[in-house]
């Protein structure tokens, strides 16, 4: 999925998200929480091109096209979700948790329903039995289309 399109989901989720709890600090953090995530891509991209500063087309282009490497996605995990979450059930009365949980979890939803993975990408320890290796990622229909 684009960026436009997780800053236009993470935005109505965090909107929806203040308006029930009132919370317009945790409808920013389910906001911010949905959008940032996607900080894992810029590590990443140095990890491999050990290139710094970069620009947003370059990054664009490593996670569109680029076919070759590594992809360690540490925030892209069921597994990171699942542990946000867990905090979420020990204070279950802490609406940043809730906001957090929230945001990173339709970001996560709405990778899993549009990008073309191979089943089980977005495990974390499926990716390490991989070697984090981009060509056990795609699927076969479509390789250029990560986003």
């Amino acid at each position: 999925m684009k960026p436009v399109n997780h800053t236009a989901a993470s935005g109505a989720i965090g909107l929806l998200f203040g308006a029930v709890t009132g919370s317009w600090v945790s409808a920013w953090v389910c906001f911010l929480s949905g959008v940032l995530i996607d900080i894992d891509h810029v590590l990443d991209y140095y990890l491999t091109r050990r290139n710094w500063p970069i620009s947003y087309e370059s990054l664009y282009k490593f996670c569109v096209f680029e076919k070759e490497g590594k992809a360690y996605l540490i925030f892209h995990s069921y597994e990171f979700i699942f542990l946000v979450w867990i905090a979420v059930v020990i204070y279950p009365l802490n609406f940043i948790l809730w906001a957090l949980a929230i945001g990173m979890s339709t970001h996560i939803l709405c990778d899993h329903i549009t990008n073309p993975y191979k089943p089980y990408f977005l495990f974390f320890i499926r990716r390490l039995r991989y070697g984090f290796d981009k060509k056990f990622i795609y699927t076969d229909n479509d390789n250029t289309k990560i986003r």
